[in-house]
């Protein structure tokens, strides 16, 4: 191991963290990265299936020790989030989840028998592209056109929220999604500051990467499988925070008109 350099510190990945392309869209280039492991601690998967290291003197976890710059990592940060959330609950994480984690173990040369035993890790399924919920259309009136937007016209929404409701898109459909049902969920200011007035398929694509879906680096890259994966995802995430969305119209344009790049949540 080498030495850390002034403003730099070592940064121990047992999650998705440990895969290289998860590190490069979130900013991250390390300097170098190796195999590591640490005794005391053990592999759960908790808050949503996110995995977390948990207090055991007799269990060890493998994963990737990143030599990263001070402003890419900052510990403060994560020990904030920590202290957010008191109650952590067992949950199963996902197919695509565990994929992404053996994928850069694997790649990182860990120990095969620890990769072996994160790839059994009993998870939820991945979805055939069949199975993925959609937005449906509206039933239009004889007469009844869908109203059409531009890039300019959705952009006219964002950062507002107007009656409980903000304007966004997935793909070619523009959603206006209600927050009624739960106008307190900690996500409604996320919802309302980074997701309305965009298009939303690109930006869900680069922070939640799927490694069966094509290479994903700028808007001009999207294609009709990442715009479906995306939709399933937005609308799974509505169903599950109690929100309603309907779509209102069509963006014109091609794909990855009017995307813009998601922070994380």
């Amino acid at each position: 191991m080498s030495q850390a350099s002034e403003g730099s510190v070592w940064y121990f990945a047992f999650g998705s963290m440990v895969n290289i392309v998860g590190l490069k869209r979130r900013g991250l280039i390390p300097y170098e990265s190796q195999p590591a492991f640490i005794h005391g601690y053990r592999l759960a998967f908790q808050l949503g299936g996110m995995a977390n290291l948990v207090p055991d003197a007799a269990a060890t976890c493998h994963g990737v020790l990143h030599h990263v710059t001070a402003d890419m990592f900052k510990p403060e940060h994560m020990a904030q989030q920590q202290q957010e959330h008191p109650e952590w609950h067992s949950s199963l994480p996902s197919d695509r989840y565990i994929r992404i984690i053996t994928a850069g173990l694997q790649h990182h040369g860990v120990d095969p028998a620890w990769v072996q035993h994160v790839a059994q890790q009993q998870c939820v399924p991945s979805k055939a592209p069949q199975q993925y919920l959609k937005f449906p259309e509206p039933e239009l009136q004889d007469g009844e056109v869908l109203r059409e937007f531009t890039a300019e016209q959705l952009a006219q929404y964002i950062g507002k929220m107007t009656d409980n409701k903000v304007v966004t898109a997935c793909g070619h459909k523009v959603l206006e999604i209600d927050v009624s049902p739960a106008p307190n969920a900690p996500h409604v200011v996320y919802l309302r500051d980074f997701m309305a007035g965009h298009e939303l398929s690109f930006g869900t694509c680069r922070n939640l990467y799927e490694p069966r879906l094509p290479p994903l680096e700028v808007p001009s890259d999207l294609r009709q499988e990442h715009v479906d994966w995306a939709e399933d995802f937005v609308a799974e995430w509505m169903n599950k925070t109690r929100f309603k969305a309907r779509v209102i119209g069509r963006l014109l344009g091609p794909l990855g008109t009017a995307a813009a790049p998601l922070p994380q949540p």
